[in-house]
């Protein structure tokens, strides 16, 4: 996937919000449950501001990842309208104080990127300078040393997040990878 295609897949939503005039989506969810969904897009990190933030904390930031925070800044996805919930992207400034309240959760090398579930979505920044299979979930009530690898990008797994319809596809017992 290239990165036009994450602006694709970003465009397309944004499509299907705008023809609603509640900015609402209906997903079937598993079991045939059917709820409606909203989103919200913070407004864009200029590249100045993402090449410091990953610089002067000695991260790698992949470049698919890069590209989705110069569109927005963090984003909350799939948030039931009245619950509230949904998969929140983390903004820059939100990044910092994740890992100086629950560091003892994030392995070597890995930045938390989302929350969705109880439970973390994170980049290896080690792992993201070799390999395009940085992307890492961890649930916060299992053990914290033990992440799953997703084997993919960003990019990758933000399409499969949206036509999943805001599911943790990568859990389903077909998906999930080996650990």
């Amino acid at each position: 996937m290239s990165l036009s295609e994450l602006l694709s897949c970003l465009n397309a939503l944004k499509i299907r919000l705008n023809q609603s005039d509640e900015k609402v989506i209906l997903v079937q969810m598993e079991k045939g449950d059917l709820s409606r969904k909203t989103f919200s897009f913070n407004p864009p990190a200029d590249t100045g501001m993402i090449h410091d933030f990953f610089k002067e904390n000695n991260w790698n930031v992949p470049e698919d990842y890069a590209q989705f925070l110069r569109e927005h800044d963090g984003a909350t996805l799939f948030e039931d309208p009245k619950n509230g919930g949904g998969l929140e992207l983390l903004s820059l400034k939100h990044i910092l104080p994740y890992i100086n309240d629950y560091g003892y959760m994030f392995p070597d090398h890995c930045y938390p990127i989302g929350f969705y579930n109880a439970a973390i979505l994170m980049i290896d920044s080690e792992e993201s300078k070799k390999s395009s299979e940085y992307m890492f979930w961890q649930s916060c009530y299992d053990k914290h040393d033990e992440k799953l690898n997703l084997r993919m990008n960003f990019e990758t797994w933000f399409d499969l997040f949206i036509v999943s319809q805001g599911s943790e596809y990568w859990l389903w017992p077909t998906f999930k990878p080996p650990l």
